[in-house]
């Protein structure tokens, strides 16, 4: 929430969904994906 873009997107309430995702890569670094969303 320290980020403005972040706290930005997490508190619009025009998105009404939210995927997450994690995935660690062959040299071990972690990833992160959040997709913020509305259906039509």
């Amino acid at each position: 929430m320290e980020s403005p873009g972040h706290r930005q997107n997490i508190l619009n309430p025009n998105y009404t969904e939210l995927g997450v995702a994690h995935v660690v890569s062959a040299s071990g670094r972690p990833y992160w994906v959040q997709k913020f969303g509305r259906p039509r």
